[in-house]
Formats: C-alpha cells, sequence, structure tokens
C-alpha cells in the first residue's frame, strides 16, 4: 500500500478476502486510522513485542543433528532467566550440511537493556568456552 500513487500520480492496492466481516478490514477502512495505529501498537505492548523489547534470535548450527539438538537445550537451559521460547527447528532446519535450531529471547526495552545484552553475551561466550562449542552459535537482534 505504501508504494501505490507514486509522483502524483493515483494509485489504487485491493485486498481479496474470504471473510470480509474480520475486524482488521473495517479497521483499514475507516474514517480515523490513528486509532488503528494506536490499537495495534498498544496490542506490541500488551505481547511484549517490538518496538517495546528487543527480540534476540539465537542460531545453533552443526553438522550432527544429535549434537546441535543436545547443545541447543543446554544453551536454553543456560538462559532460562530470560523470556525464552525454543530451542525449535525453523522450517528449513539443514543448510549446507549444517543442521540448525533457533533460541528466542524477549529482552525488555527499558534502563537495564543494555547490561541485560552485555549479560547474554556473556553467558553465550561461556557456555561456549566451557563447552567447546566456538563458532556454532550466531546472535541475531531484532530478526526480520
Amino acid at each position: 500500500r505504501g508504494r501505490c500513487g507514486r509522483r502524483g500520480s493515483k494509485g489504487m492496492f485491493v485486498i481479496q478476502t474470504s471473510q470480509p466481516e474480520h475486524p482488521i478490514y473495517h479497521s483499514i477502512t475507516a474514517d480515523n486510522p490513528q486509532s488503528f495505529n494506536n490499537r495495534l501498537l498498544m496490542e506490541r505492548k500488551d505481547f511484549d513485542f517490538p518496538p517495546f523489547t528487543r527480540i534476540i534470535e539465537l542460531t545453533v548450527k552443526d553438522i550432527y543433528e544429535d549434537r546441535v539438538e543436545r547443545m541447543s537445550q543446554k544453551l536454553a537451559s543456560a538462559l532460562q532467566s530470560h523470556s525464552i521460547t525454543g530451542p525449535y527447528a525453523p522450517v528449513i532446519d539443514r543448510i549446507a550440511d549444517r543442521y540448525i535450531r533457533k533460541i528466542r529471547l524477549s529482552l525488555k526495552k527499558d534502563k537495564s537493556l543494555m547490561t541485560q545484552k552485555k549479560n547474554l553475551k556473556m553467558k553465550i561466550e561461556e557456555f561456549e568456552k566451557v563447552n567447546r562449542y566456538e563458532g556454532h552459535i550466531t546472535i541475531d537482534v531484532d530478526p526480520a
């Protein structure tokens, strides 16, 4: 919708649905789009989604499926002080002969965010060192 009607010419976009009675379509066509935006923002706040939190996605990769499973479980257990989801296998769970497991964490965006991120990084580095598992874990902040 954001790219319709560029350079002064009118544009049109079409939504095709089998559920025209769904509240989202009434909200989109309402006279007050700001109220719709505010409602969506409050919903994101209620569920601790960005922009009110930082989502951190850890990716664990290994050539051995049993080891990636074991190590990702162990890492998730070590990080239980955070709001955590996983480990889980993504839809595409193997790329270039490496098995993949994901762990997602939510960190509140408040004054302690920087400290939380530093502590998380230290915990991961310590985990890698203790378990001799360097080079298998990547960190992505607010993944797409």
